[in-house]
């Protein structure tokens, strides 16, 4: 046998040995990979530049956990599923309360404004308020839900409109109205009001879309758009369409009233609601005690102002050039104002001190920057990208230490939360695949969507577990989740999908 066969030969029984040895030992057995550690280093771990995540291809197009788990993705949620869909029409706004004991999701449904409860411990929805509210896109909820600021633009001054509107407290439940007269064009009476209200509420039945007998314009008279209006509603119902309040109508209609407001009874009872218009705010905020603190234009200066969830006792404690800042507020000493993210400009995040007023740049010079502060103000998790809105990086920055780690998922700030009982812990979650468009603001503009995975990742081990992924993909749609929160005892994570604005949650417990 020639030297250079006998060489060949050698070196790769050599090569064979050392791959079976390696195998016995598991090494090469993905099945013995622990769930916590695959997917958390998708660029090959010791490749990854730490610096503002910056690679060699320059691209967003990134499938961060390419073959992590294999499911099935089209079977629907299942009652026996971790995930939930609490209300799968567009949600505007929720917070996380206790009532009677047990933990509530209170939320605004986007198209009237009505406002429901959900009950963590039942999974009961119940309605609290019919009063119509529409163009509501943002709110800033009191503790206990029962106050709350809405934001949303306003065709009518081209700008932002606040609203503080407030629970009437001698209200405690929404009523509905039970319908038993036989009514017909022509006639009055408070009960053709609530059927005008009854049509209104579904867009395919509405009297008039502006004026008299349009959402929110509602009246007492039965005139020809009220009997339009019904003829729609009896063809939509199978009924005969007679265009009069028959008796077959009236049964129907109240029916559907007992499942859109509650308990009957047979007075007409809107949810009493004050408002009072707050003007023009650029950016506000909450904490823990029930403050606000919001950010108003004054001539060519913005003004910083902490209140009560009231608006009753507002004190000056800030100024500044720039009116257009992210502001949040994660414990009483410190508010965090943090510059508008895009992936085409610096970003800039700040502390301001609520008791000196002093204010300290914390991060700055990063493009694309995105911050989430944890409730004890020394870690701050944020995302940046490269000049060009490119590769998108998460890090955890360390206040006390002055120290950045790279917890390696690549994910937007804006979808993850911060344990409240372990501040050690965040929640985010994290797109399956990144693509190619300028972040964050293609996500922003709606331009670029994500299929999210759910991670909880520990920051002092700088580990990360994946959450229940098999389930999430027995999920008939894709998630791309956004204001993401806790639930009470930290039982549940709650987010809005982005995609349809529903509303979801994420069962944390065994």
């Amino acid at each position: 046998m020639k030297k250079i066969t006998i060489i060949i030969l050698t070196t790769t029984i050599i090569i064979l040995g050392v791959f079976i040895l390696l195998f016995s030992f598991g090494y090469l057995n993905t099945e013995n990979i622990s769930q916590e550690i695959m997917g958390l280093f998708p660029d090959g771990g010791d490749d990854i530049d730490t610096n503002n995540g910056a690679t060699d291809d320059n691209t967003n197009n990134t499938d961060q956990f390419p073959s992590q788990n294999e499911g099935d993705n089209g079977r629907v949620v299942s009652k026996t599923s971790r995930f939930t869909q609490i209300f799968n029409g567009a949600v505007s706004g929720y917070t996380v309360t206790k009532k009677n004991g047990a933990g509530v999701v209170r939320f605004i449904e986007k198209e009237r404004g009505h406002i429901y409860d959900y009950n963590e411990a039942t999974g009961e929805l119940v309605k609290v308020s019919n009063q119509i509210m529409t163009g509501i896109n943002e709110v800033v909820w009191s503790n206990d839900g029962n106050t709350f600021i809405t934001r949303g633009y306003s065709e009518e001054t081209d700008s932002i409109k606040n609203t503080l509107v407030s629970f009437d407290k001698k209200s405690a439940s929404s009523n509905f109205y039970t319908f038993t007269q036989i009514r017909k064009v022509g006639e009055t009476g408070d009960d053709i009001l609530f059927l005008q209200k009854t049509l209104n509420a579904n867009n395919a039945t509405q009297i008039s879309v502006s004026g008299l007998g349009s959402p929110g314009n509602e009246t007492n008279y039965f005139g020809a758009s009220t009997k339009e209006a019904l003829k729609k509603f009896q063809l939509q119902e199978k009924l005969p369409e007679t265009g009069i309040l028959d008796e077959k109508t009236i049964l129907k209609l109240n029916e559907i009233n007992k499942f859109l407001f509650g308990e009957q009874n047979e007075n007409i009872t809107e949810t009493p609601l004050s408002t009072k218009d707050l003007g023009n705010i650029s950016g506000i905020a909450k904490n823990e005690n029930n403050n606000v603190f919001y950010i108003k234009q004054a001539g060519t200066q913005a003004e910083g102002y902490k209140n009560s969830i009231d608006f009753k006792s507002p004190l000056q404690i800030f100024k500044s050039p720039i009116s257009n800042w992210i502001v949040e507020w994660p414990n009483k000493n410190i508010i965090t104002l943090q510059t508008k993210s895009s992936g085409a400009s610096y970003g800039y995040l700040y502390f301001l001190n609520t008791t000196t007023g002093i204010v300290s740049n914390i991060l700055k010079d990063s493009y694309g920057l995105a911050t989430k502060t944890n409730r004890n103000g020394d870690m701050v998790l944020y995302s940046v990208t490269d000049s060009r809105g490119k590769n998108l990086s998460t890090f955890v920055f360390d206040t006390t230490k002055n120290k950045n780690t790279n917890i390696q998922i690549k994910t937007l700030a804006e979808k993850c939360v911060w344990g409240i009982e372990n501040a050690q812990f965040v929640f985010c979650a994290v797109p399956e695949v990144i693509g190619g468009g300028i972040l964050p603001d293609s996500w922003y503009q709606g331009k670029e969507k994500f299929n999210d995975q759910f991670w909880m990742i520990d920051i002092i081990e700088n580990s990360g577990t994946l959450l229940f992924e098999n389930e999430r993909r027995s999920l008939s749609e894709d998630i791309d989740a956004q204001d993401v929160s806790l639930g009470y005892d930290e039982g549940a994570l709650y987010f809005i999908n982005k995609r349809d604005s529903s509303l979801w949650s994420l069962s944390l417990g065994e």
